[in-house]
Parts: C-alpha cells; structure tokens; sequence
C-alpha cells in the first residue's frame, strides 16, 4: 500500500467559526436564563428581555474566545506536527469542504482545529488523515543473557 504524501496548510479558521462559538454561546445563555427565570415563577415579557440580553453578552463573549490562532499543520510521511510540536490528529467533522480536527500532542492540551477548504491541498490532506501511517518495527532491547 503506498504511504500518503507529505502535506502543510495552515490553519487559522475564519469567520464561520468565531460565529458558530457566537451562536452557540448565545443559544446556551438564553435557553439557561429563560429556564431560570421562568422556573422561578418570572413574567415572560421579563424572562425574555433577560435571556436576550444573556444572548448578546454571551455572543460577544463567544466571538472574542474565538479568535483565530495560526497554527501550521504538517503531515511528514510518518508523524503529525502541530508548529513544531508531535502528536495525532483526529478527525471530528467532515463536512465536504469544511473539516474540524483535533490535534492531540504527545505532551500537552489538544487543539481544535477548523480546516474551510483547504484549497489544493485538500486530496492530500484528506488522504494523509484517511490512510494508515507506514508500519515501522520499533526496536526492542535485547536482555542480557545469563552470566557463566
């Protein structure tokens, strides 16, 4: 079987992604505000000027944590690197032309990485992430043998 190409892209996300973490966000801290404030025995006129007020803090909150980090992603024929540093990488979500990654070091937090497109780089991306790594032996210590 042969062995997947070497590939780099960098990966910095975009704005689909700071507004994906908006809606998220926003949705979380609305539906928890309503819910409070309803079983509480709230009006809902107050309930959900409240939880829209919730939404748009939480929006903004949202938008700034996702804030893009560069970050190159370097398939070398054998290992996985992340900006210098080893490790795997999963495959979370692959939407066609869109794919999320999980980049998990041998030493360290793992990172999400959001992949849009990837232009021409996209076949050898996806064939590096779909096929197997090259089977190399590890080399094994021989034990001592007995002393006469």
């Amino acid at each position: 079987m042969r062995q997947a190409p070497p590939v780099s892209l960098r990966c910095d996300g975009s704005a689909a992604w700071r507004m994906l973490h908006a809606l998220l966000a926003a949705a979380a801290a609305a539906s928890l505000v309503a819910w409070g404030l309803l079983h509480g025995g709230a009006q809902e006129a107050s309930a959900g000027a409240a939880s829209a007020v919730a939404a748009l803090l939480a929006a903004a909150a949202g938008w700034f944590a996702a804030r893009p980090e560069s970050a190159e992603l370097r398939w070398d024929g054998q290992a996985w690197w992340l900006d210098g540093a080893a490790g795997r990488v999963d495959v979370m979500m692959d939407l066609g032309p869109w794919m999320l990654l999980r980049f998990r070091p041998a030493a360290g937090v793992s990172r999400w990485l959001p992949v849009p497109g990837a232009g021409p780089t996209r076949h050898g991306l996806r064939a590096a992430l779909y096929s197997r790594a090259a089977f190399v032996a590890p080399t094994v210590p021989v034990p001592p043998g007995p002393s006469d």
